[in-house]
């Protein structure tokens, strides 16, 4: 994974709004300064000590040689959001998705 993190992070920016629980991450092309994507949000599940990933929809597919790069971010965050939770490393975390 750190070969994927590292293709992000050389072509990509990461940022965080945090508003009590939630937590909406924006992802910006370095290169121009662009909005990818920012519909990236998480909550702290505070009853069951762990992660909701409500939203994840990073539009890194519409970019060039996006390949594990989806993954790459949600890796980011999950790691990034667990640490300003103060979670433990192997807490639970929960995705929605559309069925």
């Amino acid at each position: 994974m750190g070969t994927q993190v590292k293709r992000l992070m050389s072509r990509f920016s990461l940022s965080y709004f945090r508003e009590d629980t939630c937590v909406e991450y924006f992802l910006h092309d370095t290169g121009n300064r662009a909005m990818v994507s920012l519909n990236l949000i998480l909550s702290h599940d505070r009853f069951a000590k762990g992660l909701y990933v409500s939203k994840f929809y990073p539009q890194l597919y519409q970019t060039q040689d996006s390949r594990f790069l989806s993954a790459a971010c949600f890796y980011l965050m999950i790691h990034h959001s667990v640490g300003m939770f103060g979670l433990a490393d192997h807490c639970r975390v929960s995705l929605e998705t559309d069925s």
